[in-house]
């Protein structure tokens, strides 16, 4: 019988970047993500430094996964390799056509980074330490959603390694069949057709936004929810908002103003540096007991909603809505509450 379990001895034949078994501090660095309900225990980690090495650990194991920062882990891997393509971060700009080459480990940041210079920006979302191409490839509806769609409607190509072993560059105008239907099915399909080692995006002539959260206590205004579901039928293209509820504890080191409180957060991000004017009819109807609004260079958009930027343990699931039911909307903020935590 033979092991299908890959070796370090046989992946440091053909890989530049290196290798970690079990017991390791790399390896346990490498399995930890962003996400901490839940942790990769392959048999071995293989750092890529490039595309070759992602092949090299596809032709090697046939159980493969991959890393970057960990944020949206459904499904640990146990057993086979974990691919961390944390080292596969270069980004290219080219200004006059408005484009970006990512590599497949690159955050949001890294594009932010250096899109910015140019007064370019990609159509990331409210955390940019997420990685860019996981992202994208589960459609990425973001900051700028509203105006320009969603990030997976911005790719040009993808570059990959698929199953077998083969580079693929998948595009609309590739000459292989293959690559063609590649191409659409990645876009905005999520991952399954192999390791995408990097894409190129179109960016947005985006420098400065207008944005930030509004604190609204829902003992006082138990229908924030609904105020704010009325206000977003009558703005325009360039707002896109959404809210969360939290329940603050009352400890020191909350912000006096949210101590004790079940808020709503009405977070909004305007396509516009002047964006007061579509906010100003919201800031008459909800009484906020924090007010971040205001002008922000959008590569430091990550930070105008205040969302945690460390490891933590956490159950997501995301679903879209052809609409918002008024009614069930009203019941949100019971579910939400201290009783429920």
């Amino acid at each position: 019988m033979s092991s299908t379990v890959p070796t370090v001895a046989t992946m440091n034949i053909d890989t530049q970047g290196p290798v970690h078994q079990p017991g390791s501090d790399e390896y346990e660095h490498a399995c930890a993500g962003y996400q901490r309900a839940a942790t990769h225990r392959p048999d071995v980690v293989v750092t890529a430094h490039d595309a070759t090495d992602v092949r090299t650990a596809i032709a090697n194991s046939t159980q493969v996964a991959t890393q970057i920062g960990g944020h949206g882990l459904a499904a640990p891997l146990t057993g086979g390799t974990l691919v961390d393509l944390g080292g596969l971060r270069t980004v290219d700009v080219d200004p006059a056509r408005r484009t970006a080459r990512v590599e497949g480990g690159a955050s949001w940041q890294d594009v932010l980074d250096v899109a910015a210079p140019h007064g370019l920006a990609p159509l990331s979302g409210s955390a940019p330490y997420v990685g860019a191409v996981p992202y994208t490839l589960g459609g990425g509806f973001g900051l700028l959603s509203r105006r320009y769609g969603y990030a997976a409607d911005h790719v040009r190509a993808f570059e990959l390694v698929t199953g077998d072993g083969r580079f693929r560059r998948a595009e609309p105008g590739a000459a292989d069949d293959v690559d063609r239907e590649l191409f659409w099915a990645l876009r905005g399909g999520g991952a399954g057709g192999g390791v995408v080692t990097a894409m190129e995006i179109d960016l947005v002539e985006v420098a400065v936004v207008y944005g930030g959260c509004l604190y609204v206590d829902l003992e006082a205004a138990p229908d924030a929810l609904d105020r704010w579901r009325r206000w977003t039928s009558t703005v325009a293209d360039d707002v896109t908002s959404g809210v969360t509820m939290l329940v603050f504890p009352d400890v020191p080191g909350v912000p006096d103003e949210l101590r004790g409180r079940h808020v709503a957060q009405v977070q909004i991000c305007v396509a516009d540096p002047d964006g007061e004017r579509h906010v100003a009819p919201l800031r008459e109807a909800l009484p906020a007991v924090r007010d971040t609004l205001g002008t922000w260079p959008f590569v430091r958009s990550g930070e105008m909603f205040e969302e945690p930027d460390h490891p933590h343990a956490y159950r997501s699931r995301a679903v879209s809505l052809r609409g918002i039911d008024p009614d069930a909307l009203a019941t949100l903020p019971d579910t939400s509450g201290a009783s429920r935590r």
